[in-house]
């Protein structure tokens, strides 16, 4: 399988000033650690491997909680509102998480999406 991925070595993924480092089980937001649980973790890795597309929740469900039936996609909002809440450094950080209706959530450069995407709900 082919990376989804074009900004990463081997143990870190970068998109933007959001840096993830896979060996180190750290997230940095320009240049400043973020506290972040293992659960919250996983998800932002999954989602910086496939920030070429929207992830659907059912696969983030199946993926990061390893629910093949029984999760809920509250499970997942819930995750991603305080991922979003942690990665907010200030009023002037971007905002990096993205939720795409009708799609899933998506990872994304506040300042490279596509017009037709600039509209997607961040909050």
């Amino acid at each position: 399988m082919q990376d989804e991925h074009p900004n990463h070595s081997e143990s870190q993924f970068s998109c933007g000033q959001l840096v993830l480092d896979l060996d180190a089980k750290t997230v940095k937001m320009a240049n400043e650690l973020v506290a972040v649980t293992p659960l919250e973790f996983n998800l932002l890795a999954y989602l910086m491997h496939h920030q070429t597309r929207p992830v659907p929740v059912d696969e983030l469900l199946n993926a990061v909680w390893g629910c093949l039936d029984g999760g809920t996609s509250n499970q997942v909002i819930c995750t991603v509102k305080r991922l979003r809440k942690k990665l907010r450094l200030n009023e002037n950080t971007p905002q990096y998480l993205c939720t795409q209706r009708g799609f899933g959530f998506r990872l994304c450069e506040p300042d490279k999406l596509p017009p037709t995407e600039r509209g997607m709900k961040t909050s």
